[in-house]
């Protein structure tokens, strides 16, 4: 039998932290994959059912490559944020040594879960960290590793065969929204951090008054590789049903290029205004001027794996 996986139909999701198939519909955005829904369980917002996306395979391939477009123009507007990114990457750091997390007895080891072009194994680095990075990108594990020198396993962490309790810390950034499974990977993360690490995930969080406010039109739930919408109690949930403590959850100011907020957040609700917007910046001189942005709608989790 063909699966509905395999044609591209629609896929029927369970929640992702109770595994229950009890969701009511919330509303039906223009540009996700799917119907928003809400688990009725444990609160958990999803994409339900939801497009079967080729970049969604959990190996890499040729087609993943095509719609992340790494290559091309999206790759160069990340790298074109590079400075303000490492700014946010470096608070993140500041926050890790600040809660006493990162063991600094010898050399840390600090694992970056979905890596990217590996900004942040870079800044790890420099911090003497043992740094490494886990990307299924093929072309953006090949930046990471060719020109910033960073070492970066491409494909999943299942494939890369840690040892247990291998790692001191693991981060990801704006990762966990994207997994088709994000309780597999959590479980081995547990797996390779050492007893008493920590884990630190930034992902959007949709409780927040834009959300609120906007629905389906908010940014949040206008990307469609967007499949799970987390607010402060469902990553508490996901995670402690992983096994993890929480030590603390931030909502932290991010640091954007003006050129940025027009081109990737304006432009979602409104094209001529956001072209207008750069027109008018750049004829200024001031589309790289950088702005501090805190809306809530991002959130970094800190949680630690158990001692014993």
């Amino acid at each position: 039998m063909t699966s509905s996986a395999a044609i591209g139909l629609p896929q029927q999701v369970r929640c992702a932290i109770c595994k229950e198939d009890n969701a009511t519909l919330l509303f039906r955005p223009p540009r996700a994959c799917g119907p928003i829904v809400r688990c009725r369980r444990c609160g958990l917002v999803y994409v339900n059912p939801r497009e079967s996306n080729p970049w969604l395979a959990q190996r890499p391939s040729p087609e993943r490559n095509v719609v992340l477009d790494w290559q091309g123009e999206c790759f160069q507007r990340y790298l074109a944020e590079a400075e303000w990114k490492e700014q946010n990457f470096r608070a993140t750091w500041q926050r890790l040594v600040g809660l006493g997390l990162v063991p600094w007895r010898g050399t840390v080891r600090v694992l970056d879960f979905g890596c990217g072009p590996g900004l942040f194994l870079r800044l790890a680095s420099e911090q003497g960290a043992e740094a490494h990075g886990i990307e299924p990108d093929t072309s953006a594990a090949r930046y990471a590793q060719q020109v910033l020198g960073q070492v970066v396993f491409n494909g999943m962490l299942h494939d890369a065969e840690f040892p247990d309790g291998y790692f001191d810390a693991v981060v990801s950034f704006q990762v966990f929204e994207h997994l088709p499974d994000p309780a597999s990977e959590l479980g081995e993360i547990a797996r390779v951090l050492h007893p008493a690490g920590l884990l630190a995930i930034d992902v959007p969080n949709v409780d927040n008054l834009a959300c609120r406010v906007l629905r389906g039109y908010h940014r949040h739930f206008a990307t469609p590789q967007h499949l799970w919408f987390y607010s402060p109690a469902t990553m508490r949930r996901l995670l402690e049903h992983a096994g993890f403590e929480i030590v603390a959850i931030d909502f932290p100011t991010r640091h954007l290029s003006l050129e940025h907020v027009c081109r990737h957040h304006a432009a979602m609700y409104n094209q001529r205004v956001a072209h207008l917007m750069v027109s008018i910046l750049s004829h200024l001189g001031l589309l790289k001027t950088s702005v501090a942005i805190n809306l809530r709608d991002v959130m970094c989790v800190y949680a630690r794996k158990p001692a014993s």
